[in-house]
């Protein structure tokens, strides 16, 4: 490894020299050197990727703009993996997400094939591949307890830092104008508020999991501004999406600490701040053009799905069919353009994250308190739905940053739990899977008839 680094960075060097600024020789020479580090640490290849999913470097430093370094550090994190594989005679986690997350990729490249014309099927294949691979990763990179912790303090580190740079911006000038009044966003595929919002809510779950299961010490003063930091954060978007996700981890958390009461007292707070918070966030007028906007929307992705029941009406076609407009709805996405056999892959992927022995209900109501509290399954779990819940009003079905929380809970079921892959495996159930697919089609399709006729 030494050697071919020997070899490859005076070349690299030698090519950027003649070709480029001397700021991107240095990016270059410091991805070079990063790469060979990434294929010899595959879980420190892992940890700079999401930092810079979620720093956006590239969208913030026109110097690095084209380098397209994340996708160097995947590939580079990837032939580690792999490497890693080889030498030590590793097997491959074997869990049925490896056939979920590969089953929905298939039905997403197949979905372009409508009507027997490609649609962007390239495109689609090498976009589709790596978000697979990405969940991939997750699950065999991350293989103890001390990856796991570490991989949760990033994920809150770079939540922090989302929050923090969104309230900068929005302070120095740097936001949404609408007609309500000013709302945070930052760049790239966090350039909306509602993305922010719902980018920014699943880290702030798993802040809250930290706080409530560690001792006290001084680490809760961080933790603590880490929490106002964030929650400040989603107010300034003046997201509804991420108010009903903030209602979600309030709720599911005291619900897991202390049951029905919880329950009661989560529901009774954020009631108190549906009523103090004010503004836009809060008002949620059914016949405003906005919201009776989306309920035609979904229509149309239940009408996309009679059409095309199989396969959808293809990645990416949902506004050929919607007048150039998004679903704004991440699940009337999915069934809309990739079918039932999409639909069935995505909705087991989420099944798989709350699946097994401990689901987040049986801890609620069996063993409320200090047991519940000290899982990270928990609180990844309650860090997921919170996810679920913002993405419900947003188009990021495709988007990165669904899969890392979408597999964060089955690497904490591998890592935590004391049974065998095998034992996990078998608490899986397809069967279950097939009616909760159905189940969850009527729910949305329900939640938007309730809408339309209100």
């Amino acid at each position: 490894m030494i050697t071919a680094g020997a070899v490859l960075l005076p070349l690299v060097l030698a090519y950027l020299m003649t070709t480029s600024s001397e700021d991107r020789i240095f990016a270059g020479c410091v991805a070079v050197i990063s790469g060979i580090v990434v294929v010899a640490r595959p879980f420190w290849g892992l940890t700079v990727f999401l930092a810079l999913l979620f720093l956006r470097l590239e969208e913030s430093y026109p110097q690095l703009a084209g380098m397209r370094l994340s996708l160097l550090v995947g590939v580079a994190t990837l032939a580690g993996v792999l490497l890693k594989k080889v030498v030590n005679r590793e097997p491959f986690v074997r869990v049925p997400e490896n056939g979920l997350i590969f089953g929905f990729a298939l039905a997403v490249i197949a979905s372009t094939f409508r009507e027997f014309w490609i649609t962007g099927t390239v495109e689609t294949t090498i976009a589709v591949t790596k978000l697979a691979l990405l969940y991939l990763l997750f699950l065999n990179v991350v293989d103890d307890r001390k990856k796991l912790d570490q991989l949760i303090s990033l994920l809150m580190v770079l939540t922090v830092a989302l929050a923090v740079r969104g309230i900068w911006l929005y302070h120095t000038g740097v936001a949404l104008e609408t007609r309500e009044g000013l709302r945070a966003e930052t760049t790239g595929i966090f350039g909306d508020p509602n993305d922010l919002a719902a980018t920014i809510a699943p880290g702030l779950g798993l802040i809250l999991y930290r706080f409530f299961s560690t001792r006290v010490s001084i680490n809760h003063l961080f933790l603590a501004g880490g929490i106002g930091a964030t929650v400040y954060a989603i107010i300034l978007t003046q997201s509804r999406g991420g108010f009903l996700a903030l209602a979600a981890l309030v709720v599911g958390y005291l619900m897991v600490r202390y049951g029905v009461r919880g329950l009661v007292t989560g529901g009774l707070i954020m009631a108190l701040a549906f009523v103090s918070i004010g503004g836009r966030m809060t008002e949620y007028d059914l016949e405003e053009e906005s919201a009776a906007s989306r309920w035609e929307f979904w229509h149309e992705g239940f009408q996309m799905l009679k059409s095309y029941p199989v396969l959808g009406v293809g990645k990416g076609n949902f506004g050929e069919f919607n007048g150039g407009r998004a679903p704004h709805n991440s699940f009337v996405q999915v069934f809309g353009e990739t079918g039932l056999v999409g639909w069935f892959f995505f909705v087991g992927l989420i099944y798989a994250a709350f699946r097994g022995r401990r689901s987040l209900v049986a801890v609620a109501l069996r063993h409320s308190g200090a047991g519940a509290r000290g899982s990270p399954l928990v609180g990844t779990r309650i860090a997921l739905m919170a996810y679920l819940v913002g993405i419900f009003f947003l188009t990021r079905a495709f988007i990165p940053v669904t899969y890392v929380y979408l597999a964060l809970p089955t690497v904490c079921r591998l890592v935590t739990e004391e049974q065998p892959s095998p034992g996990l495996g078998s608490e899986f159930s397809w069967r279950k899977l097939g009616w909760y697919s159905l189940g969850s089609l009527a729910f949305i399709w329900l939640v938007k008839h309730v809408m339309v006729t209100i």
